[in-house]
């Protein structure tokens, strides 16, 4: 019990509205999400700081390798040629994604096992989100 007087949260430290199942599902949507970003970017940089082994560690931090690949075609194109920059600029859009992906399969299950108003709620964190990517995002480029 907690000092509420509700029951204590599961030691898991997961929600204990949710089934063991769905908790684990969208765990993974995290895992496999940070494993992907983490891969990509990983071997995107290897390959970048490879090609220029002597290069001070200032210059390539100050440089923005992604800065030309903005465009969607010019990603397109970079992802294509096997661009290391494109691939760099792909693993940040998983990072970004993962957590957006995590909200969305909150709010699927919560909606699907009758949880109203946790539906709404990540729903309307879900609109947030996309809001701040979608239409804030390219305002401050």
């Amino acid at each position: 019990m907690t000092p509420s007087g509700g029951p204590a949260p599961p030691a898991d430290g997961r929600d204990p509205g949710l089934p063991t199942a769905v908790y684990a599902r969208m765990t993974a949507v995290l895992r496999v999400g940070l494993g992907v970003a983490i891969v990509l970017m990983g071997a995107a940089l290897a390959v970048i700081v490879g090609r220029a082994p002597g290069e001070a560690s200032g210059a390539l931090a100050g440089a923005n390798p992604v800065s030309r690949l903005l465009g969607l075609a010019a990603f397109g194109r970079g992802l294509a040629s096997g661009d290391a920059e494109a691939y760099l600029e792909l693993g940040v859009l998983a990072l970004v994604a993962t957590p957006i992906l995590r909200v969305a399969t909150g709010t699927y299950y919560y909606l699907r096992l009758g949880e109203r108003r946790l539906g709404a709620l990540t729903a309307v964190v879900l609109g947030l989100l996309l809001f701040g990517v979608l239409v804030l995002g390219p305002l401050v480029r």
